[in-house]
C-alpha cells in the first residue's frame, strides 16, 4: 500500500535566503531527531525535529571557506555522534556537540589537508 507524504513542518534553518542546503545528516536516534546541515552560505546548523516542528539549536557561520562535505562519526558511549566537515579551504574539521544548560554547543578541531 502506497503512503502519501505531506509537509508537516518548515524551516530555513537560519540560512541566507538565497542559500541552498548541500547535505543533512542525522546525529541521534532519540525521540526528537537531531540533525546537522551545511549550506551554500558556508554555515552549519544543528537542529532538532518532532512530528510537527523544526527547532534550530545552533548555527555556526563561516565553518569553511567553501564548505563542501558533512558526515557524522560515532560518539563515545553515552554521547551523541560527532560531525566532520571539509571545504575548499583545504581544511577538515571535527565537531562535537554537548548539551549543557539545555543549549547545544558545537566545538571544533581543525586539521589542514595540505
Amino acid at each position: 500500500m502506497a503512503r502519501d507524504f505531506k509537509q508537516v513542518a518548515f524551516s530555513s534553518l537560519g540560512f541566507e535566503s538565497a542559500a541552498f542546503v548541500y547535505r543533512i545528516v542525522a546525529i541521534s536516534n532519540n525521540s526528537h531527531g537531531t540533525f546537522a546541515a551545511i549550506s551554500s552560505d558556508d554555515s552549519l546548523a544543528l537542529f532538532t525535529t518532532t512530528l510537527d516542528s523544526i527547532t534550530v539549536q545552533q548555527r555556526v557561520e563561516a565553518v569553511h571557506r567553501g564548505v563542501a562535505c558533512l558526515d557524522r562519526f560515532p560518539g563515545e558511549v553515552g554521547r551523541q555522534d560527532g560531525l566532520v566537515t571539509a571545504g575548499r579551504d583545504g581544511r577538515v574539521k571535527l565537531w562535537s556537540s554537548s548539551s549543557s544548560n539545555s543549549k547545544a554547543t558545537i566545538l571544533a578541531k581543525e586539521f589542514r589537508t595540505r
